[in-house]
């Protein structure tokens, strides 16, 4: 391909003269808008605070205690229940009432559940168990307020009735 030498001669020129080529940003009357402005994922202001994307953060977050019963799916409270529990086997449990500790954080974009459900012993049954839940959440790219968790469970026979 050949171009003439006054084309070259312009382009030889403008680079000896320092001038320089750039793409048009965004935003202009003739581009389309800039992400940031329609996007707010693109925003370098946008806050990724939990707290700040929605207000119910602002209420969860706490330490809570209570009572729990368990019912069935005919609306029956459930009594007794039996636990395949790792590395004991088979164990029963005392499900009316139990009770339930939950402690619940949230910094930055960041959010902690940690929960310990603790289920005395059934009748005639030695031992009760601990059930630790442990919930992790993070804020999504979204900036919406949703958070995606991601749970852990483990459990502890206890051997003894000191804790209730």
């Amino acid at each position: 391909m050949k171009y003439s030498a006054i084309v070259l001669g312009l382009v030889a020129a403008s680079c000896s003269m320092g001038m320089s080529v750039a793409a048009k940003k965004c935003g202009n009357p003739w581009r389309e808008p800039c992400l940031s402005d329609t996007d707010r994922r693109y925003d370098e202001n946008a806050n990724y605070d939990i707290k700040a994307q929605h207000d119910i953060w602002k209420h969860y977050e706490g330490y809570y205690e209570c009572d729990m019963i368990a019912y069935d799916q005919d609306g029956v409270p459930i009594i007794e229940a039996e636990y395949d529990i790792p590395n004991v086997g088979q164990m029963n449990f005392s499900f009316f009432p139990h009770k339930v500790f939950n402690n619940i954080s949230t910094i930055g974009t960041r959010t902690i559940n940690h929960r310990l459900v603790i289920l005395p012993p059934a009748s005639g049954a030695l031992f009760g168990v601990a059930r630790g839940f442990d919930l992790m959440g993070t804020s999504t790219f979204e900036l919406d307020g949703r958070v995606l968790t991601l749970p852990y469970q483990t459990d502890r026979v206890v051997t003894d009735d000191s804790f209730l």
